[in-house]
């Protein structure tokens, strides 16, 4: 299906600082504010003064391919939709905002395809921010470690006192085909559940879904990953039936619900400012064709926002 693809899978270790640490609900937003693009573009731009898109070295940049808007009119973007980042920052899932000093926080970072070239650049940008403090007035912090971990082998690789051009990719990267040998252990599986980690926010077709309906999902799911692959791996296509993948994604019965849809909050300091589905669901049919889809996206993600963490599941089998 997708056995070229490829992700690194790294966790960020921070202490908030001595006068503590006061993070946005959706704590992923810290990467994605002014503050941390701007010393990321700071750290790779070779043309300051130079609009992104008009420089030609923008498809090999950092900056541009993490977090400028590269979707274009063209076919190959029709086709996809919306073209996602090669990026998921996974957020703590505590929901306290207010960390006393020295207290750990931690932000899993996942990188697909070439977007894991990046990573030094987004470990020397984190570094800077814990140097200068945040902008925001919300405190402090130190970075404790960085580790790259690969659940499939078991391995882990420090990050900090060492390059990350040293990084032992042969160890690190989670690739499609151990999610493939994965998935291949339970392809007779008939029963499985899908806790929804953080809020799912997705579009069916034009009203959001409030039901976890197995189709729908999967489809979404389809499309996320068939444009991180194309894009971010060399122009690769799954090699999949998309017509069977999608009659038999209709065949999946959801047996129990116990998911709630959580409607957007109040834009306080500790209000959920986001709406989704957040719960379990509990699904039965035939699953050899999903099983890897469902297995990547607890890296990926699916829906809207993927990018800050939501929309991230967790594949229950047993």
């Amino acid at each position: 299906m997708f056995k070229d693809f490829k992700l690194l899978w790294c966790r960020f270790y921070l202490a908030a600082g001595d006068d503590g640490l006061t993070l946005p609900p959706l704590k992923s937003t810290l990467f994605f504010d002014d503050q941390f693009k701007h010393a990321l573009r700071q750290q790779v731009c070779k043309f300051p003064g130079k609009d992104c898109s008009e420089c030609l070295l923008k498809n090999d940049c950092a900056y541009f391919s993490l977090y400028e808007d590269m979707t274009g009119s063209s076919w190959t973007f029709r086709r996809f939709g919306a073209l996602p980042p090669p990026l998921v920052w996974q957020p703590p899932l505590e929901k306290k905002t207010d960390f006393f000093p020295g207290e750990k926080v931690v932000f899993n970072l996942v990188l697909c395809g070439r977007g894991i070239a990046f990573l030094k650049y987004l470990v020397n940008t984190m570094l800077q921010l814990a140097q200068d403090g945040l902008d925001s007035g919300a405190g402090s912090f130190e970075l404790d470690r960085v580790v790259v971990e690969n659940p499939f082998s078991g391995t882990e690789q420090e990050l900090l006192g060492a390059s990350a051009d040293d990084l032992d990719r042969e160890k690190a990267l989670i690739r499609g085909e151990e999610i493939e040998n994965w998935a291949d252990r339970y392809r007779h599986l008939t029963k499985l559940s899908i806790r929804f980690l953080t809020p799912l926010l997705i579009k069916d077709p034009d009203q959001y879904l409030q039901d976890p309906h197995f189709a729908v999902i999967m489809k979404g799911l389809f499309q996320r990953a068939t444009a991180l692959y194309y894009f971010y791996h060399r122009q690769h296509e799954m090699e999949i039936d998309y017509n069977e993948f999608k009659d038999k994604s209709r065949q999946v019965k959801k047996v129990k619900n116990q998911t709630r849809f959580v409607p957007a909050g109040q834009a306080t300091r500790k209000a959920q400012l986001i709406p989704g589905i957040l719960g379990e669901a509990v699904y039965m049919g035939e699953f050899e064709l999903f099983l890897p889809f469902l297995k990547l996206a607890e890296w990926i993600h699916l829906g809207e926002q993927a990018a800050y963490g939501l929309g991230r599941i967790q594949v229950k089998v047993g």
